[in-house]
């Protein structure tokens, strides 16, 4: 029995020392690599880290498991080109950590293109940029994708056509940059005319002008849009007729420029009369001269009052004129817009009518004569006060005038401008006997009548008592007046066409 014990407790040592590890069975952490991978457009600085006090780190950068005999790490480390970074750590007495992968790829950023391409008028200097600065930058001008076999950029470009301009950034062992592609377009700036389209009244020389350097110009006159193959400008156009004239201008490489139009008319200068148009006596002599400045034009002409035409008389020579006319020319030339019609009375005039004897006052009766020195003339008169007219009385013989009368005379002429109208006063020294009063004014002692009277038969008396002086429309007189106090009177007297008396004053005193 003793001796099974023993025997038992050899055993259970036994076993208990076979089911033990024979080595480490702790792992170290696994590391830590920052940044975590990924693409980018910079070199990064990598750093590896593990949290197991101790241990070791070792790493590799084609993608292949790092071993004891790997890199090993020991302070962060710059990663120039793309890589893939595993990294694994150890340390005595423990099991070696899980392995940490980081992929780093890199791509060139962009590249930059300024300006941004468009349409311009003139040359333009292009930069390109790349992000990174470092990158090589390559580009092509004919639209093909750039590679690292196209031109390297080495400064600034002129661009001085149509261009298609591309560009793509290269770093060795990176991925390049995006394509960028940027259309660059020209056009030719519009051509300028030296005058300004509208109406001219003489030939001139137009001049053609394009701000582009070195560009043609072509040009058309028969209103069709003119092409590379129109005529070629060289110098300043002789516009002699009607012209439209259409310019466009062309350079190699750019787009043509916009089309200019200018309508551009020659109009013949308006004739000029000579004398001017005015008035003028009936029996003066005129001749009408008519002119115009426009070389070659000719003048056609109307005397009726119509609007000239080119089928109206064709002016020759001085036109002799008798009688109120209206003159109407106007001037035409062959390719030319016709002038503007020219307009002009030339106006007789009838003298004016002469009286004899003139007026005036006088003590005797007059035969009054009316004249007018324009032959044929009828002379239309009157004397109420009122402006004669083709109606009024006709003047045939001398008129008998024995009253004080004012005479109105207008002369008429078929075909002449009336005369002015002459006035002619004809005033007769008569005039009706001052009044005188019965009894005489004195100073009396009772009311008393008074007439008042007057020499000249059949004159009409008025009067006031109120110290005013009596007028035509003052109190008529016309039966004895009686007074019964102080009272003054002021009389005065009229009669038909005669002068009015001289006012006569009579002053009564009642005093009883």
């Amino acid at each position: 029995m003793k001796y099974l014990l023993l025997f038992l407790s050899v055993l259970l040592v036994f076993v208990s020392c076979t089911d033990k590890p024979s080595g480490p069975t702790v792992p170290v952490a696994k590391p830590l690599i920052s940044p975590s991978g990924g693409t980018y457009s910079s070199v990064q600085l990598v750093r590896i880290t593990c949290s197991t006090s101790g241990a070791v780190i070792r790493y590799t950068l084609d993608g292949t498991e790092p071993t004891e005999s790997s890199m090993q790490y020991s302070a962060q480390f710059q990663l120039p080109t793309p890589a893939i970074v595993k990294a694994k750590a150890y340390r005595d007495k423990m099991l070696p950590s899980p392995t940490a992968t980081a992929s780093f790829q890199y791509q060139v950023a962009n590249v930059f293109i300024i300006p941004m391409g468009g349409t311009y008028s003139s040359q333009q200097t292009v930069q390109i940029q790349a992000l990174p600065p470092e990158a090589g930058i390559y580009y092509t001008t004919d639209g093909t994708a750039p590679d690292a076999s196209s031109t390297l950029y080495s400064g600034p470009i002129v661009v001085n056509g149509n261009m298609n301009l591309k560009a793509i950034g290269i770093i060795d062992g990176w991925a390049p940059s995006p394509i960028v592609s940027v259309n660059f377009s020209f056009q030719v700036a519009q051509p300028a005319f030296s005058m300004t389209p509208g109406t001219y009244n003489s030939e001139f020389s137009l001049g053609i002008s394009s701000p582009t350097t070195d560009a043609d110009i072509r040009y058309t006159t028969d209103g069709t849009e003119p092409t590379e193959t129109s005529e070629l400008y060289s110098a300043p156009l002789n516009i002699a007729v009607n012209t439209q004239i259409k310019a466009r201008a062309f350079k190699d490489g750019w787009n043509a420029s916009p089309v200019i139009s200018g309508d551009y008319f020659l109009r013949v200068a308006s004739p000029v009369l000579s004398p001017p148009p005015g008035s003028f006596t009936s029996d003066a002599n005129v001749a009408v001269t008519i002119s115009c400045s426009t070389p070659q034009a000719v003048i056609h002409y109307t005397l009726d009052g119509s609007v000239p035409t080119v089928s109206s008389a064709v002016y020759i020579s001085p036109i002799p004129l008798g009688m109120t006319t209206s003159v109407k020319a106007i001037a035409v030339r062959t390719g030319w817009n016709n002038s503007n019609v020219t307009s002009g009375n030339y106006n007789f005039n009838v003298y004016a009518p002469v009286f004899n004897p003139p007026g005036g006052q006088y003590s005797g009766y007059q035969f009054v004569s009316i004249t007018c020195q324009t032959p044929g003339a009828e002379i239309r008169y009157t004397t109420n006060n009122t402006q004669p007219t083709p109606t009024s009385n006709l003047y045939t013989e001398p008129i008998f005038v024995n009253s004080s009368t004012i005479f109105r005379a207008k002369a008429y002429k078929q075909g002449f401008v009336e005369s002015p109208v002459v006035s002619s006063s004809y005033i007769f020294s008569f005039q009706a006997a001052t009044p005188y009063y019965i009894p005489a004014p004195d100073t009396y002692n009772e009311p008393i009548s008074v007439t008042i009277a007057c020499e000249t038969p059949n004159a009409v008396i008025r009067y006031t008592t109120d110290g005013s002086d009596p007028n035509g429309g003052s109190q008529l007189y016309t039966e004895p007046i009686l007074i019964n106090s102080d009272t003054t009177f002021r009389a005065i007297a009229y009669y038909s066409n005669w002068a009015p008396s001289f006012i006569e004053e009579g002053a009564y005193t009642i005093s009883p």
